[in-house]
C-alpha cells in the first residue's frame, strides 16, 4: 500500500540564544521572485506566464479549440494557403496537443469490419453440417464389448513382455554385430598370419637352395684343385688310391675316437692330403666333423 507523506519547509528556522522557536512571521515559502531579487533582482517566468504571452501577442484566445492560429508559429495555419491534415485536426490545449480522429480512416475501417463479418457469416451458412443419424457401436461394430475389454487386457498384460523382449532383440543383435566384426578381425589376422608363414617357408627355402649352390660349388672348386694337385705329383693308379684314401679315413676316423682335439685336427688326421686352411673352409660350411668327412669322401670318390 502506497503512504502519503507531508513535505517539510526548505527552510529550517533560525534558533538562538533567548529566542526559542521562532517562526517568521510570513510562514509560506519564498517565490521564485523574491529568491530572484536575492540573487540579482532576475524574474523567473513560469509556463503559463509564457502561453499567456504569447496568445496575448498574437491575439487569440488560448481556451478557444480548434482555431486556427493556435500553437507554435511552425504548425499554425499560413494566411492564403490550406494545411495538412493532421494540420487541421491538431488542437493545442495549454501544455497538450489533441490530435481528432480521421472520419474517412475511421468509415472506411468500418466498412471493411463489416464486410468481412458477412463474408464470414455467409461462409458458415453454406458449410453448415447437415442432419446426421448414426447409431453408434462399441468397437466400430466388428467386435462387441466383452472383446474388445478382454483384448485390451491381454494387451496391457503382454505389453510389459513386449518391451522385455523387444529390448533383449536389440541386444542380441548388437551382440550379433560385434561377433561378427570380430571374426572379421580374426580371419583378417589369420590371413595375415598364413600369409607370412609362406614368406617366411619361401625365404627359407631360397637360403636352403642358396646354400646348397654355394656348398657344390665350394666342392667343385675344391675338386679342381686336388685334381691339378695330384697331376703335378706322382700318385698311385686310380683303382689302388680308392681303398687306400678309404683305409686311410678308417684310421684317422679310429684314432680320432681315441685321441681328442679339435674338429680341425681330427679332420686333418683323417684326411691328410689336405690342406689345412681348405679343411677349415670345409669345417666351417659343413658345421661338424661328420658332415665334413662325408663331403670329403664324396669329393674323392
Amino acid at each position: 500500500m502506497s503512504r502519503s507523506f507531508t513535505v517539510k519547509p526548505a527552510v529550517s528556522y533560525s534558533q538562538g540564544r533567548g529566542r526559542g522557536n521562532q517562526a517568521p512571521s510570513n510562514p509560506t515559502h519564498p517565490t521564485a521572485a523574491a529568491r530572484g531579487k536575492a540573487r540579482g533582482a532576475v524574474t523567473t517566468r513560469t509556463q503559463t506566464d509564457r502561453h499567456t504571452t504569447r496568445h496575448t501577442q498574437t491575439g487569440m484566445n488560448p481556451r478557444e479549440q480548434g482555431q486556427p492560429g493556435e500553437g507554435p508559429p511552425s504548425q499554425q495555419q499560413q494566411p492564403g494557403g490550406r494545411g495538412t491534415g493532421l494540420d487541421q485536426r491538431m488542437s493545442y490545449q495549454g501544455g497538450f496537443t489533441m490530435i481528432a480522429p480521421d472520419e474517412r480512416r475511421r468509415q472506411e475501417m468500418s466498412v471493411q469490419f463489416r464486410q468481412g463479418v458477412e463474408a464470414y457469416e455467409r461462409h458458415r451458412e453454406n458449410n453448415r453440417l447437415g442432419h446426421v443419424s448414426y447409431v453408434g457401436t462399441v468397437g466400430g461394430g466388428q467386435r462387441t464389448q466383452a472383446e474388445a475389454r478382454s483384448q485390451q487386457v491381454r494387451t496391457q498384460q503382454t505389453s510389459k513382455y513386449d518391451s522385455i523382449q523387444k529390448r533383449q532383440a536389440a541386444r542380441d543383435l548388437v551382440k550379433k554385430r560385434e561377433e561378427e566384426e570380430i571374426q572379421q578381425k580374426k580371419t583378417a589376422q589369420r590371413r595375415k598370419t598364413e600369409q607370412n608363414q609362406k614368406t617366411e617357408e619361401e625365404r627359407q627355402r631360397k637360403l636352403e637352395e642358396d646354400h646348397r649352390q654355394k656348398n657344390e660349388a665350394f666342392l667343385r672348386r675344391f675338386e679342381s684343385e686336388q685334381k691339378s694337385k695330384a697331376r703335378s705329383k706322382s700318385k698311385p693308379s686310380p683303382g689302388n688310391r680308392e681303398p687306400a684314401m678309404l683305409s686311410e679315413a678308417n684310421e684317422a676316423a679310429s684314432s680320432s675316437l681315441d685321441i681328442g682335439g679339435s674338429p680341425l685336427q681330427e679332420l686333418q688326421r683323417m684326411f691328410p692330403t689336405y690342406d689345412r686352411n681348405t679343411l677349415g673352409d670345409i669345417l666351417s660350411q659343413a658345421g661338424s666333423v661328420e658332415a665334413a668327412a662325408d663331403l670329403l669322401s664324396l669329393g674323392d670318390q
